[in-house]
């Protein structure tokens, strides 16, 4: 898809891989991770040849962005003294990708509902927890990053861009060599500091990220394309087909091979 700009929006996989490009970068999206896209700000769209996609992005109407902004961040006598402010600038974030957390996986999911039956009022209501949700994501991953150990904001800031651009790495090429050291360098930071500032953004190790954005990503894999499962686990960046086998069993409870057979049975 070439490029546009819309409101607010975030970019959802319920099957397959899809690939946003955004302000330069590419933003590698799978079930379990979304994308975030600021109002106004331009974007393309890609998928591989061959597999089987669903996207789900809802995109929110920007008085109701400023809204929820203006809510969540002035005193509540103001909101009460003044119930809408025409004025309010629209909030910006990074376009960035975020794990999906628990809550906002179930609102994604009553949203898309939702939306299939129908129901305006529980659209709206669903719509409005999304929002609510993602805000909170972005609040959560600023909060972390306010918390890292450098004394200027601008430090900070940058601290987290560089973190990112690890993270869309090990999105968009998983097969890549992604130890420390690797990571470290995309990031143009020293191992032992990028292992830090890693951890106390995202909340795990980066080789603890890297697995399960492989093996989410080998089960993507599985349930939307014909690819072998010896092939699905070099393509993921497994070093021997024994080793993904094990690591997909310890993660979803079956190996790789009953997964890929579950998916030819449900075919018509």
């Amino acid at each position: 898809m070439p490029g546009f700009a819309g409101p607010l929006s975030i970019k959802c996989m319920r099957r397959g891989v899809g690939r946003w490009r955004v302000d330069g970068r590419d933003l590698a999206v799978e079930p379990g991770v979304v994308a975030l896209v600021n109002d106004g700000e331009p974007y393309a769209f890609d998928i591989a040849p061959g597999q089987s996609i669903e996207t789900f992005c809802p995109f929110f109407r920007s008085e109701l962005v400023r809204d929820a902004d203006r809510t969540r961040t002035r005193p509540v006598g103001d909101l009460l003294d003044a119930p809408s402010d025409p004025g309010h600038k629209m909030p910006r974030f990074r376009a960035s990708l975020h794990p999906v957390p628990v809550r906002l996986d179930r609102q994604l999911g009553a949203l898309a509902g939702a939306l299939a039956d129908d129901c305006d009022a529980a659209a709206e209501d669903a719509f409005i927890g999304v929002l609510d949700s993602v805000l909170d994501l972005v609040a959560a991953r600023e909060n972390a990053t306010h918390d890292l150990r450098a004394a200027r904001a601008a430090t900070r800031t940058e601290l987290a861009r560089r973190v990112g651009r690890a993270v869309e790495y090990i999105h968009a090429c998983p097969a890549s060599r992604l130890d420390l050291a690797a990571l470290a360098h995309v990031s143009a930071m020293s191992p032992y500091h990028f292992h830090r500032a890693f951890r106390a953004l995202i909340g795990l190790s980066p080789a603890r990220y890297v697995t399960s954005v492989r093996l989410r990503r080998a089960r993507t894999l599985l349930a939307s394309t014909d690819v072998s499962v010896s092939a699905v686990s070099l393509e993921v960046g497994f070093a021997s087909l024994g080793s993904f086998s094990s690591a997909f069993r310890r993660a979803f409870g079956k190996p790789p091979s009953a997964f890929a057979s579950s998916k030819k049975r449900r075919r018509p």
